[in-house]
């Protein structure tokens, strides 16, 4: 079994804040994409209605595979599949892959 082939069906791509102080001194955050079509797979773990910011959302959990050998922060954004999910974990002690936990308001 290729596992690059067979498990990691989806792509994403990976989004980093970058910060720059304007005129002011004020730290403006841009997200700059620092790997693209990366092969992963993505599973929902648990979904809620929620309140947030005073107003009923979507709140659901994923947990993100993808294969050893990229850096993943936990304040990075992950694309795949026309949605934005926002990584809150990062575990790296497996030996074959990267599990990344995330998740996604809408």
């Amino acid at each position: 079994m290729d596992i690059n082939r067979d498990f990691f069906i989806y792509n994403c791509n990976v989004q980093r804040a970058t910060g720059t102080k304007d005129s002011t001194g004020q730290v403006i955050n841009t997200w700059a994409t620092i790997y693209t079509a990366l092969p992963c797979y993505i599973k929902l773990n648990s979904g809620n209605e929620s309140v947030v910011s005073d107003k009923y959302a979507d709140v659901a959990t994923y947990r993100l595979y993808l294969a050893k050998g990229y850096t993943i922060l936990n304040s990075d954004s992950i694309i795949a599949n026309s949605q934005t999910y926002e990584v809150v974990f990062v575990n790296n002690q497996i030996a074959e892959h990267l599990e990344i936990d995330l998740i996604r308001i809408s």
